[in-house]
């Protein structure tokens, strides 16, 4: 049973529409029924609800939780707080430049090693 998308967070919606949710990312449906969003460097999470409808026009609602991660490839190079850095040798905690004012830095809260190696996770800063 296929099922399409019709409404994203109570407002209609067709191929190529684009709706922008409470936290300001837009997000668009495309051909296939599946939604792109475009995330935002300061949002973890977007939620989101949308309806759903069969070919009989039969109708439901699911509520969605994307959740982003920004990778790297190997050797990319971080602004820190006192020079570049390759990706590679970041570890949780080290400062990183925000995008924005040149004097903001946030701590790093995680990092995921090439596959097969361990994941580092210390408390949130």
């Amino acid at each position: 049973m296929d099922l399409m998308i019709i409404q994203i967070n109570g407002q209609p919606v067709s191929v190529g529409d684009v709706v922008t949710l409470a936290s300001g990312e837009p997000i668009e449906l495309t051909p296939s029924s599946f939604v792109t969003l475009t995330v935002g460097i300061a949002v973890d999470e977007s939620v989101f609800f949308c309806t759903v409808e069969d070919a009989d026009g039969n109708t439901d609602v699911g509520f969605v939780t994307l959740s982003a991660v920004t990778c790297f490839t190997s050797g990319t190079l971080i602004n820190t707080e006192h020079r570049a850095r390759s990706v590679d040798s970041l570890v949780p905690g080290d400062l990183i430049k925000n995008i924005g004012p040149p004097s903001a830095t946030a701590p790093l809260g995680w990092t995921i090693s090439p596959a097969g190696s361990r994941q580092r996770r210390p408390n949130r800063f």
